[in-house]
């Protein structure tokens, strides 16, 4: 309760906490976060270009951050504090060290392990599906070292509070958020297109292609989807996806404007026939032209 509440503690009980973030760690890399060990553990070496070279670095990298963990969790009741703050302060300068964002992508070294672990040859399933799981494992492993990052932060600071000042590590970091591609936007356009108004690919290109902030708004609504959550943002994003396809059906579809521009009651009387026009003779209907059938195609995309 002293932990969870921020009070006073003894030094007793500080040392107690710390070692319990041991056993955290360990559940992270071989539980929780266990893509981590098995890049760990991945058959890396001799590489032949760039991409393998990366991919040697990421092996590395997770090896050596699973090996400090596994020292802790072996020497969980019998390591020294200051010992235990030497061993988090490297896990933490190792991290900061291999983040190394570039190209927008943070940890792009385990990455391209996890490409290398599941190639595309061989394989029984559509490359799509393929791309798909070494985009959710690389996603997955960014999330639990940034994580494991986080609790070693805590511990340090608890250390500090021990009398233990030497800290130079640096603080947490955000895990970087995976960018959808062409699968998440047709798997989502499938499941839960028809609610927000989009029916296919070219209304998706419609709504997104020029609004980048608006599309990490409909990213954070397709996440928490996936995950049978309810956005907490849905109803604007809803709002402006339809308000968004009204403006381009409108200059698009110039004659429509009126209608689109109307509420949804004066709408329907708009497409109403007159009352004082006679009904048209059913032995020979009239024809219609090309912006009159596309208006009557769009009406009854949105009835």
């Amino acid at each position: 309760m002293a932990h969870k509440y921020k009070i006073a503690a003894s030094t007793a009980d500080l040392e107690v906490m710390v070692r319990k973030h041991i056993d955290v760690l360990y559940t992270y890399v071989h539980g929780t976060y266990g893509i981590l060990n098995d890049c760990a553990m991945a058959d890396a070496s001799n590489p032949t270009n760039e991409q393998e070279e990366l991919a040697v670095r990421g092996h590395k990298f997770c090896k050596q951050l699973v090996s400090i963990i596994d020292f802790l969790k072996k020497s969980r009741n019998t390591v020294t504090m200051p010992e235990l703050q030497a061993a988090l302060v490297r896990m933490s300068t190792l991290i900061d060290k291999e983040l190394q964002v570039e190209g927008g992508v943070q940890f792009p070294q385990i990455s391209a392990l996890i490409w290398e672990m599941i190639p595309l040859h061989g394989q029984k399933v559509s490359p799509a599906y393929v791309e798909k799981v070494r985009k959710e494992k690389s996603n997955k492993a960014r999330h639990g070292i940034m994580r494991i990052k986080s609790v070693a932060t805590t511990a340090l600071k608890e250390l500090q509070q021990m009398g233990l000042s030497q800290n130079p590590a640096s603080g947490r970091f955000e895990a970087q958020r995976t960018k959808l591609d062409l699968y998440d936007i047709i798997k989502f356009i499938r499941a839960h297109g028809a609610q927000y108004g989009i029916q296919d690919e070219g209304d998706w290109e419609t709504v997104f292609r020029n609004d980048p902030q608006f599309l990490e708004d409909m990213t954070t609504v397709i996440y928490a989807k996936e995950r049978a959550h309810s956005p907490r943002d849905e109803a604007y994003v809803s709002a402006q996806i339809l308000k968004a396809l009204r403006d381009h059906r409108a200059r698009t579809e110039g004659v429509n404007a009126p209608y689109f521009e109307a509420g949804e009651d004066q709408a329907k009387e708009m497409v109403q026939p007159e009352q004082d026009e006679p009904a048209p003779s059913t032995a020979n209907p009239p024809l219609k032209n090309e912006s009159s059938r596309k208006f009557e195609r769009l009406l009854r995309k949105y009835q």
